[in-house]
């Protein structure tokens, strides 16, 4: 299956567009060839600087003392991570599995810590965080989340921080903000052999210090085995959803978000 996406992006005035295509053939193919360059030694030790605000205050990610795997937003775009199902493939002991008999439910385990009985009087042995506001069940959390800004996944016991819930670990989801700067925007559309997608954001400034911001996205999924009865195919899906946001930066230490 090959899955097609074209990518807009408008920072001022500037337009810019970008092809994707991606498909296990091509995989395949450049799977045996490499390439390498001479890189100086001052160059290989450098260590880009990801800001985390995994102790509830954003700090350097080399100076938090915990197990954590971070991916910021060029990550995020490059791996198409959208939601807490999409994290696992690319955190080292973090698994997620469907909840039984219910398609809108995730299953998450760290370090084969978690919660399999997905009842929703459970609350779930790994905290989830999307901006900051606790997700305790596990039913719901299998939706897409536009415009995030980083993902942190913390391991271990964090009861310190984030209470009794997190015997296994969190994950923080933070949404990216508004920004006062200037005027800009980006849109996605992908098509592939059973699925249909798009989604975007725009941020837009109203004065020096305040912005406002709406991302959107949608998804639909024809499903990839045939019903040839009443109703739709059999792992068919339409998923959407979109975001508001509004900042005011009201002094250098006071701001107000509302999202």
């Amino acid at each position: 299956m090959t899955l097609l996406k074209i990518l807009i992006s408008r920072v001022g005035n500037n337009m810019s567009t970008k092809l994707y295509m991606s498909s296990l053939a091509v995989a395949l193919i450049t799977s045996g060839i490499s390439y390498s360059s001479p890189v100086k030694a001052q160059e290989s030790r450098a260590i880009d600087n990801i800001v985390v605000t995994a102790q509830k205050r954003e700090e350097s990610l080399q100076d938090v003392p915990i197990s954590i795997s971070a991916f910021d937003k060029e990550a995020l775009e490059v791996r198409d991570i959208q939601g807490f199902e999409d994290i696992s493939q690319f955190a080292p002991g973090l698994f997620t599995f469907p909840a039984a008999a219910n398609p809108n439910g995730i299953r998450i385990s760290i370090r084969g810590v978690g919660t399999i009985d997905p009842q929703h009087g459970l609350d779930s042995k790994v905290a989830l965080y999307q901006d900051g506001m606790y997700l305790g069940k596990v039913i719901g959390l299998a939706f897409d989340s536009p415009d995030i800004e980083r993902v942190e996944v913390l391991k271990g016991p964090q009861g310190t921080l984030y209470g009794r819930n997190a015997v296994a670990g969190a994950i923080n989801i933070i949404s990216a903000k508004p920004e006062t700067g200037e005027y800009f925007g980006n849109a996605e559309f992908g098509y592939g052999t059973f699925t249909k997608e798009t989604s975007g954001f725009v941020n837009v400034p109203l004065s020096e210090t305040q912005a406002f911001r709406l991302s959107a996205s949608w998804e639909d999924d024809e499903g990839w085995v045939e019903n040839t009865g009443p109703g739709e195919n059999f792992s068919a899906s339409e998923r959407y959803g979109f975001r508001v946001s509004y900042l005011n930066e009201i002094s250098d230490d006071v701001e107000l978000s509302v999202t």
